[in-house]
């Protein structure tokens, strides 16, 4: 866990990061640190009632390690059980991002052209959503962000992100130079890095951020490839997922500098 001192932390992690995923996403919770430990405290229960050693949200979906000879229903029963006894009560706000990865770099290489840098997909999914946790000026509104931003300009906000992933430099140093920018100075405070193994709140940024990326993904096959719209079926898991929680979502398909 990231300590106990009472600032806001958010866990993230991302899915999609293969090559012949076209979607990157970017996804985790915000809550307070305290909160955090009672979550991990509450959760960890449920883990051992189900006999699940390790959440991994391909596993879960595969039905394959902990959750090798599951049925659909003991993987929801997991689900909610997880998010009713130890998300809901101690976690306010989910927040999701995803970039379709063609689109990102074509305008990346012409950011290039023009003399401009232009950080990764993942970077840049780091930067939108830190700009919508602390800014009310852009498309995330409403009474659950709008205290939780409050209290985050406070309080102060850190992150804590999936190791591993061969952008986290990049993201570690555009942190860095974030932080530095007035009025943002003594708002954010840090960055860390952590396995799926170091904390469950790593382990349900996972679960989000598999889930929306395949939901995104499936939005995004309607929209281009379909004959005319129609509402895309939410996974019975990701149903779970987003009734539990007050949730944000931001889908890229324009992206400005």
């Amino acid at each position: 866990m990231a300590g106990t001192v009472d600032v806001f932390v958010c866990y993230l992690d991302d899915s999609g990061k293969d090559p012949q995923n076209p979607i990157t996403t970017l996804a985790g919770y915000v809550a307070r640190d305290t909160s955090w430990v009672l979550f991990e405290r509450s959760v960890e229960p449920v883990f051992k009632e189900f006999g699940v050693e390790l959440l991994h949200a391909t596993d879960l979906h595969n039905t394959d390690r902990d959750f090798k000879g599951w049925s659909r229903s003991r993987k929801e029963e997991f689900v909610s059980s997880v998010y009713e006894l130890a998300m809901i009560p101690h976690v306010p706000l989910g927040l999701t991002i995803s970039v379709e990865k063609k689109n990102y770099e074509a305008q990346r290489k012409e950011s290039r052209a023009r003399g401009d840098q232009r950080r990764s997909p993942y970077t840049y999914c780091l930067n939108v959503l830190c700009d919508r946790l602390l800014s009310d000026k852009n498309s995330w509104s409403g009474a659950v962000i709008r205290q939780v931003r409050e209290a985050i300009h406070s309080e102060g906000l850190s992150f804590v992100i999936e190791s591993g992933h061969e952008n986290n430099a990049e993201a570690k140093q555009s942190f860095e130079d974030t932080k530095r920018q007035n009025p943002l100075e003594g708002v954010l405070r840090a960055m860390s890095f952590e396995t799926k193994r170091d904390s469950r709140a790593i382990q349900v940024a996972d679960l989000f951020a598999y889930y929306s990326r395949r939901h995104v993904r499936a939005k995004r096959h309607e929209f281009v490839d379909g004959e005319g719209r129609c509402e895309v079926k939410l996974d019975p898991i990701f149903r779970i997922i987003l009734r539990s929680l007050h949730h944000r979502d931001f889908w890229v398909t324009r992206v400005s500098d």
